[in-house]
C-alpha cells in the first residue's frame, strides 16, 4: 500500500471516530440539559423543621441528624459510613 493510501486511511480512521464521540458528546449533553432536578422546598423545610433542636430552630443538632438517620433514612446513625457523607453534604 502506498503512503498516501495509508495516510488517506488513517484521515478516514480518524475523522470518523472523532465525529462518533462528538455525537456521543452532543446527545448527552443535551439530555443532561433538559432534566432539571426538582425540591419540594416545603417538604425539605418540614422535614428540618422536625431534626431542628429545640433551643434554636435554626440548627440541627446531633439528636435530630440520628432522628433523620433512623426514622427518614433507615440508617443506623452510630455504624454506617454514609452518616459521615450526609454531613459533609449538609
Amino acid at each position: 500500500m502506498s503512503t498516501t493510501k495509508k495516510r488517506k486511511l488513517r484521515h478516514q480512521e480518524s475523522s470518523s471516530s472523532s465525529s462518533m464521540w462528538n455525537s456521543k458528546k452532543k446527545s448527552s449533553s443535551s439530555s443532561s440539559s433538559s432534566r432539571k432536578p426538582t425540591i419540594d422546598e416545603a417538604a425539605a423545610e418540614k422535614i428540618f423543621a422536625d431534626i431542628a433542636d429545640d433551643d434554636d430552630p435554626t440548627v440541627a443538632g446531633m439528636e435530630g441528624i440520628c432522628t433523620l438517620c433512623e426514622e427518614q433514612l433507615g440508617i443506623d446513625p452510630l455504624e454506617d459510613i454514609r452518616v459521615l457523607v450526609l454531613l459533609w453534604k449538609l
